[in-house]
């Protein structure tokens, strides 16, 4: 599968990683850190939206990830599917999954506003 990727403005410049056909619990408040997450949500913070787009891609494999790890968990996904959703619940990329969970990987090229979010999930 190729890598999916989106530029855009999150609205409240925050983006979801969760399975969105089935209930997800989101993380309490995201507060200074990049990411926070549940067993089944991940909240990434990304570059403030009113200073412009931030790109976010989505892969089973990423070849060369740029920026740093910052977040290897697991998320549940019994609809095999794991998906970037905005705040506003509109989803930006999905793709299948074969399990009930996935591996998830995050890369950032920054700690506090990143505008390049790279999500492995397999």
């Amino acid at each position: 599968m190729d890598v999916l990727e989106a530029k855009l403005s999150p609205t409240n410049s925050i983006v979801f990683v969760a399975d969105p056909s089935h209930f997800y619990q989101l993380p309490p408040d995201i507060g200074d850190a990049p990411i926070v997450s549940t067993a089944s949500c991940i909240a990434i913070g990304t570059l403030m939206e009113q200073d412009g787009e931030t790109t976010i891609r989505l892969g089973a494999s990423i070849d060369d990830p740029q920026g740093e790890l910052a977040f290897d968990g697991e998320i549940l996904t019994p609809g095999q599917t794991v998906a970037v959703v905005g705040s506003d619940a509109e989803n930006i990329l999905s793709m299948p999954v074969s399990g009930r969970t996935a591996r998830v990987k995050v890369w950032v090229n920054s700690q506090r506003e990143p505008d390049l979010v790279i999500i492995q999930a397999q």
